[in-house]
């Protein structure tokens, strides 16, 4: 008959092998130190993502640029264009962010194809697209095309 409090170790498993002292506790302390460094890394980058700086960080690198051109690493301009009707100051300054990802053919087809939905706006949708064509418009100027 089994009995689990005398035959537990021979089923589980359970030794009285002490561990080996120099690869336990060489292990352990790689496995801590590697584990913080991982949190550590967790946890700037989702400081990095709260405060929205990693599209900064991205386009401070020499592979962004290489990859998205000198727009992506053009500093975002203080002043708004005036007249904007649905945006805030914050949603405006990120549509514009992106915005300097594209390329400038890209920006005047986005800006006719506004045009061409703002004709056919509903009367609720037109300011959100009037801003839109505003800052796209503001940003070709910003490029000079």
């Amino acid at each position: 008959m089994f009995d689990w409090d005398k035959d537990q170790e021979d089923l589980v498993g359970i030794g009285n092998k002490p561990p080996a002292v120099g690869t336990q506790s060489r292990q352990s302390g790689l496995r801590s130190k590697l584990g913080f460094g991982l949190l550590g890394a967790v946890i700037v980058l989702g400081f990095a993502y709260e405060k929205d700086m990693l599209l900064q960080t991205r386009a401070g690198s020499t592979f962004a640029l290489g990859m998205f051109g000198q727009a992506a690493s053009a500093p975002l301009q203080d002043a708004l264009p005036e007249g904007l009707l649905a945006y805030d100051n914050a949603q405006a300054r990120r549509y514009l962010r992106g915005l300097r990802l594209a390329d400038t053919a890209t920006l005047h087809g986005y800006a006719a194809r506004l045009q061409s939905d703002l004709v056919q706006a509903d009367p609720l949708l037109a300011p959100f697209l009037r801003d839109a064509k505003t800052l796209v418009l503001s940003e070709l100027a910003q490029r000079g095309g």
